[in-house]
């Protein structure tokens, strides 16, 4: 059986819109939250479905996505159970790391942090996720703006193959 591309594409179409008006919110509500994540889980499980598929040129599956990567700390002085991220990754020593859009899915997918990545001021960036798998490795900060574009260029370079 043949999966269409067409209703994928949709799909990162519409969440790529939803991500643009929920970066221009300027207070992030419980509920915002919760949109957020979803939006982003369900963007990335388009992307996944399209890759798994053969929906997508492979220059595209290969598509260089950048992001920020924060380094967990050898040593953390956190107490067990300290939910801030700060106690457990280096959110000053954040470097660029280049990935292919399957490895950000699979962050998400199989995340185990996934919340609102805010600026000194309280506006929503992006967010930081990091998979079960990686989370001793490092946490990774993924701006909404680029999110959105990879949405959208996914998007509309899904292909049906034949």
């Amino acid at each position: 059986m043949t999966t269409p591309s067409h209703p994928w594409k949709q799909t990162l179409e519409r969440k790529a819109h939803e991500l643009e008006e929920i970066s221009a919110t300027h207070r992030l509500s419980d509920a915002g939250i919760v949109r957020l994540e979803e939006t982003v889980v369900v963007g990335c499980y388009a992307i996944r479905h399209l890759i798994n598929g053969f929906l997508l040129p492979e220059s595209k599956c290969r598509y260089p996505f950048e992001m920020t990567a924060f380094p967990r700390r050898q040593h953390t002085a956190s107490q067990p159970g300290d939910a801030r991220l700060s106690a457990r990754y280096d959110l000053n020593a954040g470097r660029i790391a280049q990935h292919d859009p399957m490895f950000l899915c699979h962050q998400v997918l199989q995340n185990c942090i996934l919340e609102p990545w805010l600026s000194p001021e309280h506006q929503l960036i992006g967010i930081y996720i990091t998979s079960d798998h990686q989370r001793k490795v490092a946490l990774y900060g993924v701006s909404l703006t680029a999110l959105s574009e990879l949405f959208r260029t996914l998007g509309a370079e899904s292909v049906r193959v034949p």
